[in-house]
């Protein structure tokens, strides 16, 4: 038996396409969590093959717990037209309820952190509900600050 089996410590590390299946399921939680739709059919196939490819556009981390992820988090680097300069979007952050409050939330954002750092760039930004109350007092505990901004997406036709 290895170490991480004997203390079984989560593991933080890049998805990859065998991971694509128990993603889904986290996902749909995720929304669940965020009060949001989401519809998984046909999603599974091409998360398999966007894990798949060797240059993504984005950092997908999962973290793994005996064997089972509990948890991941995605992050790009994007442009911010009025500061002109690169920032790091963290799109999403999620963990099994049963895996809040172990540090594991934290660990990721300071994934996050380091590959913006390694990529010079100084700022991160995200999105949460306003009805997220755990998930705001936790990236203000960490150091953010919330903006007044609202999002919206654009759905195109096919």
């Amino acid at each position: 038996m290895s170490l991480m089996e004997q203390t079984n410590i989560p593991l933080i590390r890049p998805a990859i396409a065998s991971d694509a299946a128990a993603i889904i399921h986290l996902i749909t939680k995720h929304a669940e969590h965020e009060k949001e739709p989401y519809d998984p059919a046909g999603k599974l196939e091409h998360l398999q093959w966007w894990l798949s490819l060797e240059n993504r556009n984005c950092t997908f981390l999962v973290v793994e717990e005996n064997k089972t992820l509990i948890g991941y988090c995605t992050f790009a680097l994007q442009f911010d037209t009025w500061y002109q300069k690169e920032y790091l979007f963290l799109d999403a952050l999620y963990l099994e309820p049963a895996a809040r409050g172990k540090g594991l939330g934290r660990a990721l954002m300071e994934r996050a952190v380091e590959e913006a750092k390694a990529k010079a760039v100084t700022t991160v930004q995200l999105v949460t509900p306003a009805h997220n109350h755990g998930a705001i007092a936790f990236y203000k505990k960490l150091g953010g600050r919330s903006t007044t901004k609202e999002w919206f997406t654009f759905e195109l036709p096919q």
